[in-house]
């Protein structure tokens, strides 16, 4: 697939993530006043808000969907397990 960070051949998911947080933190790195980088993101992000009920509905929205995909998680691996006993018997 190519290098990059430093030669770090990307040619797997582990590699690309890997690679990226290296960027991350060489980017991070220059950056003296983190605050004043993120604050034009940050205020936009707030904008997309009327009010803070808006703000709560989003995150308790994400909170919902992380322990959705969490159960999906648990369940397949519980079904994976189920199926691997069944082989092995």
């Amino acid at each position: 697939m190519g290098e990059a960070c430093g030669g770090i051949p990307l040619s797997s998911p582990s590699d690309r993530v890997l690679a990226a947080k290296i960027a991350a933190h060489e980017r991070w790195s220059r950056i003296d006043d983190r605050s004043a980088e993120t604050a034009q993101a940050r205020a936009a992000f707030e904008a997309r808000f009327p009010n803070e009920n808006a703000r709560k509905a989003y995150f308790l929205r994400l909170a919902k969907a992380s322990a959705d995909a969490r159960r999906k998680r648990s369940v397949v691996a519980e079904l994976r397990a189920m199926a691997d006993e069944l082989e092995t018997a």
